[in-house]
């Protein structure tokens, strides 16, 4: 009599070539998802990153602005209060007179917003000193560009500011423009 002969268990090498390629084409799809997943979170927390920086730098812009007042000049001399300034190159400046909490001795300090080289910077010294020598800060790098205009007493923007009885705009506005297209407005309300 003739025994049967039963067949091994197990799998043949072409089941297990067929399920290795299987497992090795799920990996690399999965590791292309996560990679993907990783590289739009660290955009993301990059770009969470440079709003809440700008929004820091307007809040300081909006507390420097809403203190702003004009203060009398030497005798015979023009009060202080706003003045702004526009290069040749596409640099722009304004600086403003503003009074400092009651906790800070002093009175007014005067301050200065100046985009020039592709960064804007911010200096502030005490009005009895000259702004020589005042180290600027470093507020945002990198613009293509920054514009302002300055709101009259009429309602109407204004390219430059000039003003002989030191008389403050109602409105300054921000025009930020990075290389890579994006463009951003912001007006900031004085008194």
């Amino acid at each position: 009599m003739r025994r049967l002969r039963r067949k091994p268990a197990g799998f043949t090498l072409l089941e297990v070539l067929v399920a290795l390629t299987l497992f090795a084409l799920f990996a690399m799809t999965s590791y292309r998802a996560l990679n993907a997943v990783l590289e739009a979170e660290a955009h993301a927390l990059g770009e969470l990153s440079r709003w809440q920086n700008l929004g820091k730098i307007f809040a300081r812009i909006e507390a420097d602005l809403q203190d702003a007042v004009v203060v009398a000049g030497p005798p015979g001399g023009v009060p202080a209060g706003f003045a702004a300034e526009r290069g040749a190159a596409g640099d722009a400046a304004f600086s403003v007179s503003r009074l400092l909490p009651e906790d800070v001795e002093g009175g007014t300090q005067r301050v200065l917003y100046r985009f020039a080289a592709r960064q804007l910077s911010r200096s502030a010294w005490s009005p009895s000193v000259q702004d020589r020598g005042v180290q600027p800060v470093l507020l945002l790098e990198g613009l293509d560009q920054v514009g302002f205009r300055y709101m009259d007493a009429a309602g109407n923007w204004q390219g430059e500011w000039v003003t002989a009885a030191g008389e403050l705009p109602r409105a300054v506005e921000m025009v930020f423009k990075w290389p890579d297209g994006v463009s951003l407005r912001r007006v900031f309300r004085l008194q």
